[in-house]
């Protein structure tokens, strides 16, 4: 959902995919998705990797004919155009509004590797009691009972990233 009073800035969509054919396909809201190039995760087994694909046209098209930003999440239509080898899809909207302070939003593409990561965001002013910061997760492919844990500041946001092929979204509120 896009919340009155914002705009919307961009939307990505990413797939993941296991043993690359690709680039892989999709339809999105009953709009034909070409995803980027493929990125191999190259500390996993079997060809992992993800794709992404711009649909902010899709997203602002959905939105225009839905009358406009709202509370209520949009309903959108999704098919994989490689059922056997994409994982699952993901969306990602960026959105600002009109008044207010300026916010940064950092998008970290790709995947994190099977052995163990750690990812660094160098933000412009310390998180104080008075402004907070907002951590989303969504990832979408593991096997095997594959379980990983994601802590942000020494928070868990979960314990369960992952297992056993689910797309699914964490989100944290930090301060």
């Amino acid at each position: 959902s896009v919340p009155v009073g914002a705009t919307l800035v961009a939307a990505y969509l990413y797939t993941g995919y296991n043993g690359p054919s690709g680039p892989e396909t999709a339809t999105l809201n009953g709009t034909a998705v070409n995803f980027g190039p493929m990125v191999n995760n190259t500390t996993a087994c079997c060809g992992i990797g993800s794709e992404r694909a711009d649909v902010t046209s899709i997203i602002q098209s959905a939105l225009t004919a839905a009358g406009g930003p709202s509370a209520t999440p949009l309903s959108l239509s999704i098919t994989e155009g490689n059922t056997a080898q994409q994982d699952g899809e993901e969306l990602v909207s960026v959105y600002k509004y009109a008044t207010g302070p300026d916010t940064s939003v950092a998008i970290l593409d790709g995947f994190a590797s099977v052995l163990g990561d750690v990812a660094t965001l160098n933000l412009g002013a310390p998180v104080t009691g008075t402004t907070t910061a907002e951590m989303m997760i969504g990832d979408n492919f593991s096997c095997c009972g594959q379980e990983s844990t994601i802590t942000v500041n020494g928070t868990v946001i979960t314990n369960t990233a992952g297992n056993d092929d689910r797309s699914e979204e964490h989100t944290s509120e930090l301060q």
